[in-house]
């Protein structure tokens, strides 16, 4: 089961532009074990968890340096959250 959840979250990771490699792969793997993405993930796949590390990893990034005036910036930050609360269970 490790190397399945392996191959498909880093398949999806290099999909979506990520530069995960093996050893985040890893570490999600232990997260998965926890449950925790049971709870917040409408769909606990390899493939929701690298698509919720890249939203993440983008509002993360986006609010570093926040410019709300900025049309573009504004809608980057939609989409990232509006992308994450589709993947996630309401609550």
């Amino acid at each position: 089961m490790p190397e399945w959840f392996r191959s498909r979250y880093l398949h999806a990771a290099h999909r979506l532009g990520l530069s995960d490699g093996p050893a985040e792969a890893d570490e999600q793997w232990t997260a998965y074990l926890s449950g925790g993405y049971g709870v917040c993930l409408r769909q606990a796949t390899p493939e929701a968890i690298a698509e919720k590390t890249l939203y993440i990893t983008t509002i993360d990034r986006l609010l570093v340096s926040p410019q709300p005036d900025d049309a573009s910036w504004a809608e980057q930050l939609r989409a990232a959250v509006d992308s994450l609360a589709a993947i996630e269970r309401p609550g």
